[in-house]
């Protein structure tokens, strides 16, 4: 007889269909008789020992045996199995047994066919299992064929084991969707399997836990990475079948690899492996051995498998380990615990095993066991690698492993034993499993005798039970001085295929034997339902379900109605909706569903499975059967669901409902309303209110839990005044929780000052604070930088001792972070003894806040080291430091390691890698993370525009936001947002589009928004609306100090500089004080103006109120000085800055240039290159226009190449054009017009008018009148043009051609625009016109210049 291998039970409770099918010489059972006393004996028994006699007895005699044929239907309906075995039965005899099978339901069926002509039947013997709901299923085709999966079977709900075998590859390509809901261990042997296909199988298995592959073809990436519920993974595979070449299985916890030679990076990611056993599996016969490539592999296996508690080694992994040892490769440290070594023992082994007994010094337990699987590798194939590599096979081996060359197993046990006890220190108990001929040849006795000699410092005692020997060992070190002792180890032999060891097979035991086995254990249904409770009281839901379906399968009347909640619980808590359902299966046919209490469990079940639509069935059910439809309990529970999905709708028309049937609600059903109201918004005030009165009117308001939330919902609603009130009424103040609430709440509605008072007072009522306490309170200190108030509660944190409290710990860090006190912080993260990965988060994110991203990245890359998995916040933060300072390649392998973590598609992370590609101007980058998105938020969208902008792709920014907006008409953009779009209208001038955002603002009130209003300033400012800008200004509220800064900034963009100062001697009326930003922009209107005097007094202003100086600041300065015409005053703000930009280099070399004081702006070059800073094509501007100035042709022209030559950049119109003003003012005209005509582009206005000016000056009539003619026809309306060349023609003494072209002018009436000077005098500016004065001092200027005139004469005449 053959016994079925799925859902079986103890030793094996379930017979196979060969036996039920006796009459077609499938079965070789001998019947019983039939006497009659056996059968009255047993008929009485329970249906669980029923169920294994009528499994063991053909169904035709069971059926036409009397006793038996009452309960045979009952219990034959429960756990039937069927297994055709592949030698005997054919398709004829299959069908015929499955037409007698009559049973609704099936535990187990299993068909082994070698036969071809049973193929064209599989499909239908498949269909027939499916259609009784079977459990556990497995296919064995031995014979070639190209036989495919039906496409019926990937769809089911019932299988829970699933096993393909196939020796000649059966195709697995599912071309449906599979759908295996309840499948949770599954096996294939030889398929055809690709990557596509196991990914499609892997979605459809949502709740698989074991996953065994083995010879599977084309297999190459495995990715379980989308399987959190899959715990053990099997994975054998050879030269011919060596997929899967890639593991990424990052939630797996148990391993069991046997693979040959492939490449050393097939576990990509284990990183939750617990469990491992580890083999090669070699084929002499189709691969030559490679033990290069193997001992690299084995490290590698070793290297991911470092943290495992329990691992296992086969013979052919500890021969190539021992290869490695003895080249003097280097080995991991191990973390085992358990060790389990499968292997003979031999020289080949002992270097290997020796090497990682030394590497685990955290291991307790050692077995050994015998074991030889074919796959391994001979040692003489060891001997030829040793001695390919020039190693003599005789020396170079240890000399503990020398020892163990040829000499007879019972010796080599002995030694191993010894080996043992020398190598390791820790190791507390060892199982050696010999093989049974050991006893045959009675050798037990002479091992037992060598025991106690391995070494004298050993106390040994051995106990001898039934065929097993304990033996205890009690060690210790000796020296002069001390005695030492060590753990005492405990030795267990025992031997494999032993009785006492070994399941005995059905076929080999008498029924009578079973009977009285399962008679004795034999547990009552009072047992197991306390067991159960017991179990699931103690959080061990898993188990309790396993008791459950273990005693419960045979009958559902061994649960009682006081177990179905406990185990509904289990059911909620797991999320396993299938067994849930079964329960409620069960449920129904007792009759128990209207019970109020597990009408409860039920909906609450279901709730958390996430399945409300079957919930709402309960509950409609309970409703209207009239028994006891009364209880609020079950009300309460329907109530939160549907407020847990979000339906608020429904939620409220279930407590009215409630109402209607006259079901009184309790303070938890008004609670559950409360904490909804909450997070509807401010709009739900008034219903808050009508509960509040509610309380009131029911007497319900003596409640404290729904006081509590009471208090929570005014804070919320933003009424601290009524939460106050609430607060007030309380008499009994006893309970922290109150406190708590106000203490938070206060916090939360940034009224941090009450809050303290608060926690203050709760400390004078000797109320007994708790963790949540201080976390609130924290809080408010933090919100108000109270630093002082927080160092105050961190002392009572340590007196209470609450200082190592994680959510207390990291509210402390998290206060000193808020404050700016990173050195307190770090106090505090270095004194926490537990650190959770909350604390290291709260310290990185100190950092980042704080700007010092160089200490998180460096914190960051300890926390690796110290094997903290980080979480989306930490690698959120670490993005955003990588953001901060340009990190891009650093960033980038942060991004490369989401990849092998379920994380990756945090929207946090995403937003952080987003704005990192977009800050280091990385757009493809950028799209490509923004399209892997699954949900695209407000921050995502937001990231990606804003990046856009600041790499000054205004085109593309606008775009993506048009994209937006077409892709979800539900997001409404914020502020951030618009702010962003309004810099890329600015950016690109588009008025008519800004008009449109600034409209579509106006509609939603966004343009209240301090930023987007200064985004709207700075937008008509570079569009030239002053006027727009202004109307925008005045619409925002006075007080705030950006808006101020953009209209500053707009005025002196649009040349009024008067109306700049002038505004900003209005904001400092007002008692707005001005940042560095506002005195920036004020300097630069006062530099359009060369207003010294206000520039002077706008800098000791500066100084006196002590306004932080940055770079852009001190920039504006030194521009100023140097456009006043004092270069003393900028070159001593130069000096003293002690971080000095380019611009500021530039600023100083064009000052000196200007000034005539070429020499000290090229000497300021060379201090430039010297510093390490790199010259952009301002500084060369710079420097030409200094040369020109002071006549430096040379020194110019060699600038303009080395420009080009020496640092690439391409020159600008104004290069060439100070370069032909150079040439121009030498009298090199000539030179001047063929450096025009070399020029790569074609030459603007500017060009020709500088030669055209230089022309006059050296009375070069013909190129005057040929740039004249360029700059007419570039710019006819351009009088200034018409004046040079009519003056070029006077002084050439053309008058006529000079007439001529006058009257052209006066008939275009163009007229040029007079030239002008001011001087500043009692800080009035005093503005003098080419031609005329409209000074109001204009005849005191006149009589004084008459007077110097006339003095000048009268001193000329008397020299």
């Amino acid at each position: 007889m053959k016994i079925a291998n799925e859902g079986r039970d103890g030793d094996g409770a379930t017979a196979t269909a060969d036996e039920r099918s006796s009459s077609h010489g499938c079965c070789k059972i001998k019947e019983p008789g039939d006497s009659s006393e056996g059968l009255d004996s047993i008929s009485s028994m329970p249906d669980v020992i029923l169920q294994v006699i009528l499994s063991l007895i053909p169904t035709r005699f069971a059926i036409r045996t009397s006793v038996l044929s009452r309960r045979w239907r009952h219990v034959w309906s429960y756990i039937p199995s069927l297994y055709f075995h592949k030698d005997r039965p054919d398709a004829n005899s299959i069908n015929e047994t499955l037409a007698r099978y009559k049973a609704p339901k099936m535990m187990s069926f299993r068909i082994c066919t070698s036969e071809l002509d049973n193929l064209p039947n599989m499909d239908s013997w498949i269909k027939f299992a499916l259609s009784r709901n079977v459990e556990n299923l497995s296919l064995y085709l031995e014979r070639r064929s190209d036989y495919n999966i039906p496409e019926f079977l990937y769809v089911n709900s019932s299988v829970k084991n699933l096993c393909i075998e196939s020796i000649f590859y059966s195709n697995i390509i599912p071309k449906c969707s599979v759908s295996w809901t309840s499948l949770k261990n599954m096996s294939l042997w030889c398929c055809k399997l690709s990557d596509e296909s196991i990914a499609k199988i892997l979605f459809g298995c949502p709740i698989l836990e074991s996953l065994t592959l083995c010879f599977c073809k084309e297999l190459k990436v495995l990715d379980l990475s989308k399987s959190p519920r899959l715990k053990t993974l099997v994975i054998y595979n050879d030269s011919v079948n060596p997929g899967p070449r890639k593991i990424v299985a990052p939630h797996i916890h148990r391993l069991r690899l046997k693979n040959t030679q492939l490449p050393c990076d097939l576990l990509v990611d284990v990183s939750s492996l617990t469990e491992a056993k580890l083999d090669i599996s070699y084929n002499s016969y189709r691969e030559k051995l490679n033990a290069d490539l193997l001992h690299i592999m084995v490290l590698e296996r070793l290297d991911k498998c470092q943290n495992v508690e329990k691992l296992t080694l086969g013979e052919s992994f500890l021969e190539i380990l021992s290869l490695a040892e003895l080249r003097g490769v280097p080995f991991p440290n191990f973390k085992v615990r358990a060790l389990t070594l499968e292997t003979p023992i031999s020289h080949y082994v002992i270097p290997g095993i020796v090497r990682v007994l030394q590497n685990s010094p955290e291991l307790k337990k050692l077995t050994l066991k015998y074991k030889r699987d074919d796959g391994f590798i001979p040692g003489i194939y060891i001997d030829e690698n040793l001695r390919s590599h020039g190693l003599d096979t005789d020396k170079c081996w240890t000399s503990e492993a020398r020892v163990f060359k040829d000499i007879c197993p019972l010796r080599a046990y002995s030694l191993f034993l010894q080996v043992v006890l020398k190598t390791t220190e820790t190791l507390e108990k060892m199982v050696v499993m010999l093989e049974p001929y050991f006893i045959a040849k009675g050798v037990m006795k002479e091992l037992l005798e060598m025991i106690p000699l391995l070494t004298r410092n050993i106390n040994v005692s051995i106990v001898k039970t039934r065929c097993r020997f304990k033996i205890q060992v009690k060690r210790f070190t000796t020296n002069a001085y001390q005695q030492k002792s060590k753990p005492s180890l405990e030795i267990k032999i025992v031997f494999c295929g032993d009785d006492a060891d070994m399941r005995f097979k059905l076929h080999d035991v008498h029924i009578r034997r079973r009977l009285s086995r399962l008679a004795d254990s034999y547990i009552s249904p009072a047992s197991v339902n306390s067991g159960i409770r017991a179990l699931i009281q103690k959080g061990e839901y898993l188990q309790a379900l396993h008791l459950y379906t273990k005693h419960d399968g045979s009958s559902p009347l061994w649960t009682s109605v006081f177990t179905f909640p406990s185990l509904l619980k289990a059911c909620s808590s797991l999320t396993n909706l299938s067994s849930g359902k079964t329960i409620h299966g069960s449920i129904i046919v007792l009759g128990w569903r209207y019970d109020p209490f597990i009408a409860t469990s039920l909906v609450n079940m279901y709730v958390k499975c996430g399945f409300l639509d079957y919930a709402v069935q309960v509950f409609d059910g309970w409703s209207q059967s009239g028994v006891s439809a009364r209880d609020v309990t079950v009300c309460n529970s329907m109530i939160d669901g549907y407020f847990k999905f979000r339906r608020f709708k429904e939620g409220v028309g279930c407590f009215r409902r409630m109402l209607v049937l006259g079901v009184r609600p309790d303070a938890f059903s008004l609670s559950i309303v409360v904490s909804v109201l909450c997070k509807e918004g401010n709009f739900r005030r008034e219903d808050g209110k009508q509960i509040h009165g509610y309380m009131l009117r029911n007497s319900l308001d003596g409640d404290s839990f729904l006081k509590t939330a009471l208090i929570d919902m005014y804070f919320k609603f933003g009424l601290s005044t009524d939460a106050w009130r609430v607060f007030v009424e309380i008499e009994d103040k006893s309970n922290v929780v109150l406190w708590n609430v106000m203490i938070v709440g206060f916090g939360g509605s940034e009224i941090c000052e009450s809050s303290l008072e608060l926690y203050m007072l709760a400390k004078s009522n000797s109320v007994k604070l708790v963790s949540t306490s201080f976390t609130g309170a924290l809080g408010a200190c933090s919100q108000s930088e109270n630093s002082a108030f927080g160092r105050q509660i961190h002392c009572d944190v340590v007196k209470m001792g609450l200082d190592n409290d994680p959510y207390v710990s990291t509210s402390l860090l998290s206060m000193y972070s808020k404050c700016g006190m990173v050195g307190e912080a770090e106090t505090v993260f270095s004194c926490v003894v537990d650190k959770r990965l909350e604390i290291w988060n709260a310290m990185v994110a100190a950092y980042v806040e704080n700007d010092n991203g160089y200490s998180a990245l460096e914190l960051f890359g300890f926390m690796r080291q110290k094997s903290v998995l980080p979480d989306s916040f930490t690698l959120s933060n670490v993005i955003s430091c990588c953001s901060m300072f340009g990190l891009y390649d650093y960033g980038k392998s942060v991004h490369a390691e989401l990849f092998k973590r379920p994380i990756q598609s945090t929207p946090a992370i995403e937003s952080a890698l987003l704005t990192l590609y977009s800050k280091c101007g990385c757009d493809t980058d950028a799209y490509l993370v923004f399209k892997s998105m699954e949900e695209k938020d407000m921050v995502a969208w937001g990231s990606l525009i804003s990046g856009l902008c600041k790499n000054g792709k205004f085109k593309e920014a606008l775009k993506v936001f048009g994209d937006m907006k077409d892709d979800d008409d539900s997001l409404k953009p914020d502020s951030d947002i618009m702010t962003s779009v309004i810099n890329a209208c600015a950016g690109l001038e588009a008025l008519s589009f800004g008009l449109q955002v600034h409209g579509s603002m106006i509609k939603t009130g966004q343009v209240l928004n301090v930023f987007v209003g200064s985004s709207l300033i700075d937008l008509y400012s570079k569009c030239g609306l002053p006027e727009m800008a202004l109307k925008v200004f005045t619409s925002m509220r006075p007080e705030n100090i950006v808006a101020w800064n953009s209209m500053i900034s707009c005025y002196s963009r649009n040349n009024l500089p008067e109306l700049s100062i002038e505004l900003f001697n209005l904001m400092l009326s007002q008692g707005i004080f001005p940042d560095s930003v506002s005195i920036t922009s004020v300097l630069v209107a006062i530099s359009s103006t060369a207003s010294l005097l206000k520039g002077k007094s706008l800098h000791g202003y500066t100084l006196r109120l002590g306004i932080p100086s940055d770079t852009h600041l001190k920039n504006a300065l030194i521009d100023m000085y140097v456009k006043c015409g004092f270069s003393k005053y900028a070159e001593n703000i130069f000096k003293k800055m002690q971080h000095k930009s380019l611009i500021t280099w530039n600023l100083m070399i064009y000052g000196y240039g200007s000034h005539g004081d070429c020499r000290t702006a090229l000497s300021l070059f060379d201090e430039l290159k010297k510093a390490g800073e790199t010259p952009d094509d301002v500084t060369f501007l710079s420097l030409i226009s200094a040369c020109n100035h002071s006549g430096f042709v040379e020194e110019g022209k060699n600038f303009f190449e080395i420009m080009k030559q020496d640092y690439g950049i391409e020159p600008k119109m104004e290069h060439y054009a100070n370069m032909v003003d150079l040439l121009g003012r030498a009298g090199r005209l000539e030179e001047a017009y063929s450096f025009i005509k070399a020029m790569p582009t074609e030459a603007d206005s500017s060009i020709w008018l500088c030669l055209l000016s230089a022309s006059r000056t050296h009375h070069n009539v013909e190129l005057g009148i040929l740039s004249a003619e360029k700059l007419l026809r570039m710019e006819p309306e351009r009088g200034s043009t018409y004046v040079q060349l009519i003056n070029l023609y006077m002084e050439a003494g053309l008058k006529n051609e000079a007439a001529k072209l006058l009257g052209e002018m006066k008939e275009r009436g163009l007229q040029k625009q007079p030239g002008c000077s001011w001087i500043e005098v009692s800080d009035i500016s005093n503005v003098f016109f080419s031609g005329g004065s409209s000074s109001p001092i204009k005849a005191e200027i006149f009589k004084v210049l008459n007077r110097l005139k006339s003095n000048m004469v009268t001193e000329d005449k008397a020299t």
